[in-house]
């Protein structure tokens, strides 16, 4: 790297300045890793759905490492998308995504026996 120090001002600026992260999380409809960020009435105004998003990670255990694992995610990976793009609402998303993952994690364990 030619200039770390500029480097360095350059990831501050993107990560941690509210007029530049802040915003960057407001327009890139996810939350933000600085939680004064992510407080900000506007952003629950135009990402409502982060809510339900928030809950339902708030209410899981932490998936070990199963053949299944990698599908699980990707079946919340696309709810998330579905619902952020207004393709779909998210608790139906997540509702959905929900029944095909348990779906998955059954299917594995009937394998087994």
């Amino acid at each position: 790297m030619k200039d770390p120090e500029l480097a360095w001002e350059l990831v501050k600026w993107l990560t941690i300045n509210e007029e530049t992260a802040g915003n960057f999380m407001l327009v890139q409809d996810r939350p933000s890793p600085v939680i004064e960020f992510s407080r900000n009435p506007l952003y629950w105004e135009l990402n409502p759905y982060w809510s339900v998003v928030i809950e339902a990670l708030m209410r899981v255990d932490t998936l070990r490492m199963y053949p299944f694992t990698y599908n699980v995610a990707v079946l919340f990976g696309d709810a998330l998308r579905a619902s952020m793009r207004g393709e779909q609402a998210p608790e139906t998303a997540l509702a959905d995504a929900a029944g095909r993952a348990q779906a998955l994690v059954d299917e594995f364990w009937r394998s087994k026996q």
